[in-house]
């Protein structure tokens, strides 16, 4: 295997490239062929690939209206404001909130 496997040997460190098919072809054959001399591994794998299949058969869901309001408001009670000054960003003054939104967006496209 490579130097992205762990020190122990084992390609836990491989499960999520492997399962989103981002191997190369003979990292994944080598993937393959440790899962199937590695009790270990391959019980991990198949908890790993039965875990991301219970998590997709969630299904979407629409957040509340008041969502980013909500969240916005309890960071900024709970941090007394600090989370929420503007940033420049490319010379561009952009609030937190802005940042926050596109945090969501990008967990919901991956969920």
């Amino acid at each position: 295997m490579t130097t992205t496997q762990s020190h122990t040997g084992h390609v836990t460190e491989l499960m999520s490239a492997a399962y989103d098919g981002e191997l190369g072809s003979e990292e994944q054959r080598a993937f393959e062929q440790h899962l199937g001399t590695c009790k270990a591994c391959h019980a991990e794998y198949e908890s790993f690939k039965r875990s991301l299949s219970l998590v997709k058969g969630l299904g979407e869901t629409q957040a509340p209206d008041d969502f980013v309001n909500v969240i916005t408001n309890d960071i900024n009670h709970q941090t007394r404001g600090r989370f929420f000054n503007e940033r420049v960003v490319f010379g561009v003054r952009v609030p937190f909130e802005g940042f926050i939104v596109i945090f969501l967006a990008v967990i919901a496209a991956i969920l």
